[in-house]
C-alpha cells in the first residue's frame, strides 16, 4: 500500500516529467501548471492507495491523463474560448465628437416634440410604462381599460414617436 507521503515524493521527482506530459496536451503553460496543481492537491486529500501499486510512475500519468480529460470537458461545457476578457473591451468612450452630442440633442428634443403631438390615451400610456415604469396591470387599471389595449396604444406611441424622430434626422 502506498502513502500519500511515498506519493508524493514519487510525484516531486516526476514533475518535469508530468509538467512536459501535460504541457504537450493543454494549449497553454498555465493551463499544465493547473492540472499539476490539481494533481498535487489529489495526492494530498488522499490519505492512502488501496491496492499494491508497483507502478507508481503510470499511476500518477494516468491521474494526469485524467486531468487533462476534465480539463477539456470543462473548457468544452463553459465555451471558454467564446469569452473575451473584461480588459479587452472598451467600455466608455469619452470622445464623443460635438456633432454627436448636438444630434442627440436634436433627437431628444424631436422626441419630446412627438411626445406632445400623441393623442391623450397614447401619451398617457407611454408616459406611466415608459417613463414611469409601471407594468401594464398597473397602466390599465390606472387608465381603466384593458391590457390588449394599453399593449395597443404604447406600441402605436412607441411607432409614431419613432417616425417623428427620426424622420426628419
Amino acid at each position: 500500500m502506498e502513502t500519500q507521503s511515498d506519493l508524493m515524493r514519487s510525484y516531486l521527482s516526476l514533475r518535469p516529467a508530468l509538467k512536459r506530459f501535460l504541457r504537450s496536451r493543454l494549449p497553454s503553460d498555465q493551463d499544465a501548471e493547473d492540472c499539476l496543481n490539481d494533481l498535487a492537491a489529489r495526492i494530498l486529500t488522499t490519505s492512502s492507495i488501496e491496492g499494491e501499486r508497483r507502478n507508481v510512475q503510470g499511476y500518477l500519468f494516468a491521474m494526469a491523463s485524467n486531468l487533462v480529460s476534465d480539463w477539456f470537458r470543462a473548457s468544452h461545457t463553459r465555451k471558454s474560448g467564446m469569452h473575451v476578457p473584461i480588459y479587452d473591451l472598451a467600455l466608455t468612450n469619452d470622445d464623443t465628437s460635438l456633432d454627436d452630442k448636438l444630434a442627440g440633442k436634436e433627437s431628444y428634443r424631436r422626441f419630446e416634440e412627438g411626445l406632445q403631438k400623441l393623442p391623450q390615451d397614447e401619451r398617457d400610456a407611454f408616459e406611466l410604462h415608459r417613463v414611469q415604469s409601471r407594468t401594464l396591470p398597473q397602466v390599465a387599471e390606472e387608465l381603466d381599460v384593458s391590457i390588449a389595449r394599453v399593449r395597443k396604444l404604447i406600441n402605436r406611441s412607441h411607432t409614431k414617436l419613432m417616425n417623428y424622430v427620426w424622420a426628419k434626422s
